[in-house]
């Protein structure tokens, strides 16, 4: 069977669900977003402080543990300033969104106990890991442990007029796409073809795109058009549980449908003999069933 693109399931266990503010570093907010490489005419900066910016949207997000560093090296010749943002998201029931931070380069802004709003990875866009934080003990974090890392030719610019220059969105609580329902076969005898059909899923955040087929819990093929299925060439004396699962515009997946279980026949073949006007049989074909 091919393999297709998987992302997380979409709801997050809890070893301890115990909501905790000790936020740590001075940081009070934290705003993450796609980073976009613009030239510098139009992200210019003047005494450490950015003066002008493309309007850009923001996300804020309700993080734990918020810590900022960041320390100079060497690099070609001159100094980079290596910055360090990491944090703990505890409040997410959902992880699709923490998922995809780590398959793009992000910026970070955030506001210190001083209210002054700080610019992490402004020119070249920092670098996301992504790590399960599981707690087992009543002092320990749960959710995901986010790492962002950027390599600036200046320490961490400050924002002065962050409310002209950015659009703040509070991420809302993502839903995948709900499970497809009244899933059916039809034109099935015990042979090796069978159709399936089903209800379309609702939609969850984002609009369904289609549908993974799965046959004995492996996938068997991607349905993006109409909410039937033909399957041939099934194995013969074989059991088959299928079920189908929708997925949305940017490929999160949701939950299965109900099961159909089918067994499929022998690979036998026995001769077909009808009496001719001679009054004697005659083999006229093979039908194997």
């Amino acid at each position: 069977m091919a393999d297709i693109p998987q992302y997380n399931s979409c709801k997050i266990t809890k070893a301890v669900g115990r909501p905790s503010f000790d936020r740590q570093g001075g940081i009070s907010k934290l705003y993450l977003f796609a980073y976009v490489k613009y030239s510098r005419s139009l992200n210019t900066v003047q005494d450490q402080q950015v003066i002008t910016f493309p309007a850009t949207v923001v996300y804020e997000f309700e993080a734990e543990n918020m810590s900022f560093s960041q320390s100079t090296s060497l690099k070609d010749g001159g100094v980079a300033w290596n910055q360090k943002l990491s944090f703990t998201l505890t409040q997410s029931d959902k992880d699709s969104e923490v998922y995809k931070l780590a398959n793009k380069d992000y910026s970070a802004i955030i506001l210190d106990r001083n209210g002054d709003y700080r610019f992490i990875g402004m020119r070249n866009g920092g670098e996301v890991t992504v790590q399960t934080t599981t707690g087992t003990g009543k002092g320990e974090m749960n959710g995901y442990s986010v790492t962002l890392t950027a390599s600036e030719s200046n320490q961490a610019y400050y924002v002065p007029t962050f409310d002209s220059l950015f659009t703040v969105v509070k991420p809302i609580a993502f839903e995948c796409p709900s499970r497809p329902i009244n899933l059916t076969y039809r034109n099935y005898t015990g042979g090796d073809s069978i159709t399936l059909d089903w209800t379309a899923a609702p939609q969850g955040t984002l609009a369904v795109f289609g549908y993974y087929s799965y046959i004995n819990n492996s996938y068997h093929s991607t349905i993006n058009f109409g909410t039937n299925l033909s399957i041939t060439g099934l194995a013969p004396n074989t059991d088959f549980a299928m079920f189908v699962k929708a997925y949305d515009t940017d490929g999160n997946i949701g939950g299965p449908s109900n099961i159909i279980n089918v067994t499929s026949v022998g690979d036998g073949a026995y001769e077909l003999r009808v009496a001719n006007d001679f009054g004697y049989t005659e083999s006229l074909e093979c039908i194997t069933v």
